[in-house]
């Protein structure tokens, strides 16, 4: 599957100067893409997570994980899959 577009020269000159994300939409308002600058897009890849966890953060919930311990892998399994019925029963 080619995941490319060749975009033609009107939409092209609706999408260029813009200065943060471009929403898309198709003739019945449905959202079927965000376009991005290649700046925009290099800085999500490249800064995005970083802004979404601080050091300080983390460090809590090492201490936290040290001082109380954790779950075991079989634990969380069960826990996913009780929210995972949950959310299906709510769907």
């Amino acid at each position: 599957m080619d995941n490319n577009i060749v975009a033609d020269e009107e939409l092209l000159a609706k999408v260029r100067g813009v200065t943060g994300p471009t929403y898309m939409y198709d003739s019945k308002g449905e959202p079927v893409a965000v376009v991005l600058s290649p700046k925009q897009y290099k800085d999500l890849l490249l800064t995005g997570p970083r802004t979404r966890f601080d050091s300080e953060l983390a460090e809590r919930a090492w201490q936290d994980y040290l001082q109380n311990g954790g779950n075991s892998t079989a634990e969380v399994l069960e826990t996913l899959t009780k929210l995972d019925c949950v959310l299906d029963a709510k769907q």
